[in-house]
């Protein structure tokens, strides 16, 4: 006996009359068919494969328990092609329904991941917004006479950077904790239903491209952010360092530095070397000879 365990028991004696026997049988290619489809949903999900026997007993159990149990398997074979048909459209009215379902969800999941994506998006690009009109506010306030007044304002434009830098590092672990999100609701909605995982995916693309979106601006934001406290600190340095060259403790330090260097010696002139040929001396200019030589005729 075949025991069939829906709401109530449906017991199905497999002894049957042989003069209850249909002629022909049923159509080896509509139970093959049952087989495979029982089949391929034990191998997609065990959500799946439970309903369909469910479906399968409940239709079993509506078109069989008006029969006694010693003829319901010979009405089960007489009448499988019509069981079959009812099975397979319960078994599509199930799937729309829970595909009616999956599809609300996704829709609801998707609202909230693009909020989220969104709400990341404004923070950077306010991020975006801020620091720069911040960094061009400090640095027209440098004053090239005043190296102190300089650093201290450099030192805000820093300090500024880093709070926002801190503040994308957050943005970029909530955009990372919303891509998993993501990428764990597309899994196991396609989980659920095989038959409309392409459906499902391309729900998803539009979120996907979106978070590529707000990634290229994060990356773009450290980038600008680093060059923004770089080139302060630049300006700061251009500013300050011909100032403090100029500057009377500068001068003091070059001044010890001149006196701590040692003064170089003169280099001892060569002493005459006994067998040099000395160079004969010049002869004196005419002007310079004494008189008595100047005219020997006198």
């Amino acid at each position: 006996m075949l025991y069939f365990l829906t709401p109530d028991k449906l017991i199905i004696s497999l002894k049957c009359n042989p003069e209850l026997i249909p002629t022909p049988l049923p159509d080896l290619v509509s139970v093959e068919k049952l087989r495979n489809e029982l089949e391929r949903g034990s191998a997609s999900s065990n959500g799946d494969h439970s309903q369909r026997l469910v479906l399968f007993r409940k239709t079993l159990w509506d078109q069989l328990r008006t029969y006694p149990p010693g003829e319901r398997f010979c009405a089960f074979l007489r009448n499988f092609e019509t069981i079959f048909e009812s099975y397979t459209r319960s078994y599509q009215l199930w799937v729309g329904a829970e595909f009616n379902a999956i599809e609300k969800a996704v829709d609801e999941k998707r609202v909230k991941f693009v909020s989220d994506l969104n709400g990341i998006l404004g923070s950077i690009q306010a991020s975006i917004l801020s620091l720069p009109l911040a960094a061009l506010i400090l640095c027209d306030k440098f004053d090239p006479g005043n190296p102190l007044r300089n650093l201290l304002l450099g030192t805000m434009v820093t300090v500024l950077g880093v709070l926002v830098w801190r503040l994308l590092a957050h943005q970029s672990h909530t955009l990372n904790d919303t891509g998993e999100a993501i990428s764990a609701a597309q899994a196991d909605f396609e989980a659920k239903h095989l038959l409309r995982a392409m459906e499902l995916r391309s729900r998803f693309e539009t979120l996907v491209h979106l978070k590529q979106r707000v990634s290229n601006s994060l990356r773009f934001m450290r980038r600008a952010l680093l060059a923004i406290v770089l080139g302060t600190w630049g300006l700061v340095l251009s500013l300050n360092v011909p100032v403090w060259l100029e500057s009377k403790p500068m001068r003091w330090l070059a001044q010890f530095l001149r006196a701590g260097l040692p003064s170089p010696s003169p280099s001892p002139s060569p002493s005459p070397s006994p067998f040099a040929f000395s160079s004969p001396s010049p002869l004196p200019p005419r002007d310079a000879l004494p008189s008595s030589i100047e005219s020997p005729q006198q």
